[in-house]
């Protein structure tokens, strides 16, 4: 199982291609309000233009998944953007390209823009604004393994949703919260916030943050154990989607099902859904989604005894997360990897994938990564026959899955250490 599973968020559908026609959107405005003369700094009004419009580009043929000069060309934007005054225009142009650079993976460019959103929002006294630019502030350092700092942006967000009235965005800042609480493991506290976020989309009617918010509790069904409840939960959050027509969120959907049904054995059913989701994903070109799917499908060959082929989708896995900066992915691939070298007798390479991904999650405090590695690192002792280490890794891994609330998962660990233990 997965450290890194798809996690939606309220923004996912912003991340669609819907976000280049908001972009058009704002650079036509910006260009009609120079032509109508009602700029007075048209130089860099035109500058603005002319940068939005090249990185635009850049982000629609995918020449800024590879090509540095983007993050200068957007550079260069928040310089020019800085010089004009039209406050709601910039603010519009901040959020729209943060949004198309978090879906092409750019976080910490995106994460720059949001400082400059969330500080002119303050500027502006625009609550409202300030709130979603926090919120989404806090997603993208989320996808960059910075939890501490993603729940801090993720509370503001929630007081400012609160202070205003906004169901949707206390709603959405609630779901948030929920997300980065399940991957700092306190998984009881996640339920806590999806409950009360459903509460608010189902009292007003929020087809979007209702299928958002089903298809997290599907994640949290799988980890903890009930593979068929988390199976409702997505199908559930499919339906919902077809009101709200959100692409994003299928992508994850259809992946996350392709998880649950690997974890069920039905490895037909995995693939199928995999399938379904790197389809949309064509359209969508969310690139963390096809790190995982990579790591999907290598889970899916190690189960089916391909070794070559789950390594070589591994190693595509890692080459992606490691492009992203996402160190929780790199983590999970490691842990992944590991597991199957064990399998093709590569041990010492195992055991530093293991421990690689083991050090990496004591560090962001992902403790579902710790358990895992440590998981992994057991199957490495037991292989060289070294049981006292093995022994005491199980150990750790139990006491982790019950902090966690995870009976199904501690259960199948207790029964490997019980098994180890006739073995000594």
């Amino acid at each position: 199982m997965m450290i890194h599973h798809q996690i939606a968020d309220s923004l996912t559908s912003a991340d669609a291609p819907g976000v280049w026609t908001a972009l058009d959107r704002s650079i036509r405005d910006l260009l009609r309000e120079e032509r109508l003369g009602r700029l007075t700094v048209g130089q860099a009004r035109l500058h603005v233009a002319d940068l939005g419009q090249r990185i635009e580009q850049q982000l629609r043929t995918g020449s800024a998944v590879d090509d540095p000069t983007a993050e200068q060309t957007v550079e260069r934007m928040r310089v020019a953007l800085r010089e004009i005054d039209q406050p709601v225009l910039e603010l519009r142009i901040l959020e729209d390209l943060a949004r198309a650079l978090r879906a092409q993976g750019r976080f910490a460019v995106a994460a720059l823009l949001l400082d400059d959103g969330i500080n002119l929002a303050r500027q502006m006294g625009d609550a409202t604004q300030e709130g979603r630019m926090l919120r989404l502030q806090g997603h993208v350092h989320r996808q960059m393994g910075r939890l501490v700092q993603a729940d801090a942006f993720t509370q503001r967000s929630l007081v400012c949703a609160r202070a205003m009235g906004e169901p949707r965005d206390e709603s959405a800042s609630l779901n948030g919260l929920g997300t980065i609480a399940f991957e700092m493991g306190r998984w009881t506290e996640a339920g806590t916030f999806y409950t009360g976020a459903l509460m608010l989309a189902d009292a007003h009617d929020l087809a979007l943050l209702q299928a958002q918010i089903a298809n997290n509790l599907g994640v949290l069904r799988l980890l903890t154990g009930n593979a068929d409840e988390a199976l409702s939960e997505l199908l559930k959050s499919i339906a919902l989607n077809q009101r709200s027509g959100d692409d994003g969120l299928l992508v994850l959907a259809y992946y996350n099902l392709g998880m649950v049904y690997l974890e069920k054995g039905q490895w037909a059913a995995s693939e199928s859904n995999f399938d379904q989701s790197g389809r949309l994903n064509g359209v969508v070109g969310n690139q963390q989604a096809v790190a995982m799917t990579h790591l999907g499908r290598a889970m899916l060959a190690q189960n089916r005894h391909d070794l070559l082929l789950a390594r070589r989708l591994a190693g595509r896995a890692l080459d992606a997360f490691g492009w992203l900066g996402d160190d929780l992915g790199l983590a999970d691939g490691q842990k992944v990897l590991g597991l199957i070298q064990i399998r093709m007798g590569q041990l010492a390479e195992a055991h530093a994938s293991l421990t690689n991904s083991l050090t990496t999650c004591e560090r962001l405090g992902a403790p579902l990564g710790v358990i895992e590695a440590q998981e992994g690192l057991a199957e490495y002792h037991l292989t060289r026959a070294e049981f006292g280490a093995a022994d005491r890794l199980l150990e750790s891994a139990i006491a982790g899955y019950d902090a966690l609330t995870a009976p199904t998962r501690a259960r199948a660990a207790r029964n490997r250490l019980t098994s180890l233990r006739a073995l000594r």
